[in-house]
């Protein structure tokens, strides 16, 4: 059997020092700022209806997939899908029902 790269209960560092942030906390700080003006939010609202318009499908697995929480799962049926609906159901780590 290897030997693991980590012992266990040591960490192997320090991690990011205290009250520091994250490049995910940033953006998503920076992409707060953007959206707190009103023309931003038409500007990107008109940009996503046409690539919605273009191809829903794409869409969806591009921006909603990237947004979706890790354990979601996802169904499509149908021949034509032209308009759908989605139900997201979530489970606490410790629910045994799904």
């Amino acid at each position: 059997m290897p030997t693991p790269l980590f012992e266990k209960g040591n960490s192997g560092g320090p991690g990011r020092p205290r009250g520091s942030r994250s490049g995910r906390a940033q953006v998503l700080g920076l992409l707060d700022k953007i959206f707190a003006e009103s023309e931003n939010i038409k500007i990107v609202e008109e940009a996503l209806g046409k690539d919605f318009q273009k191809d829903p499908v794409k869409f969806f697995n591009k921006y909603a997939v990237a947004l979706a929480p890790k354990d979601l799962s996802l169904q499509a049926e149908g021949e034509d899908i032209t308009g759908f609906k989605v139900t997201i159901e979530t489970a606490k780590a410790n629910d045994t029902e799904r």
